[in-house]
């Protein structure tokens, strides 16, 4: 029974990111300073498992709402994620935004995203800009 409880615990705990919410700072590659605000993390459909998870993240004063990107496989017919990223997309009137946040490598502590890359794609001149933001360190 106590080995039941224990994988049970271990099982919930690894299903979840650990980010703790507030403003993350980093530097781009010309070291000017650049943020992004992580917000509250929660599962969806009932199901505490990592392709539900989602965590909310502003930049920019857009809201995105990132996930662990799916890995289908269908030669193998396997469904994974990646767990040291997370992702979330928004159209805009000329084409798209992204948000890429990865996490430090992953350890037995609590994972802090470690770098975050904002693109923004405009579709109808063919030109995209990205950001990114490396080194990141919690503020608050």
């Amino acid at each position: 029974m106590k080995f039941v409880l224990v994988a049970m615990g271990l099982l919930a705990s690894s299903a979840q990111a650990h980010i703790e919410p507030g403003v993350y700072v980093g530097f781009d590659k010309d070291n000017v300073a650049c943020e992004m605000e992580i917000g509250k993390t929660f599962f969806i459909n009932g199901v505490h498992h990592p392709l539900n998870e989602r965590i909310e993240v502003k930049y920019q004063n857009r809201d995105f709402l990132v996930r662990h990107p799916e890995v289908v496989n269908n030669t193998l017919n396997q469904v994974r994620f990646d767990h040291d990223t997370f992702q979330g997309v928004l159209a805009i009137e000329t084409g798209a935004v992204s948000m890429t946040v990865f996490m430090e490598p992953h350890t037995e502590k609590e994972r802090m995203p470690e770098t975050f890359n904002f693109i923004e794609s405009d579709w109808k001149t063919g030109l995209s800009k990205s950001l990114l933001c490396q080194d990141l360190k919690y503020q608050k």
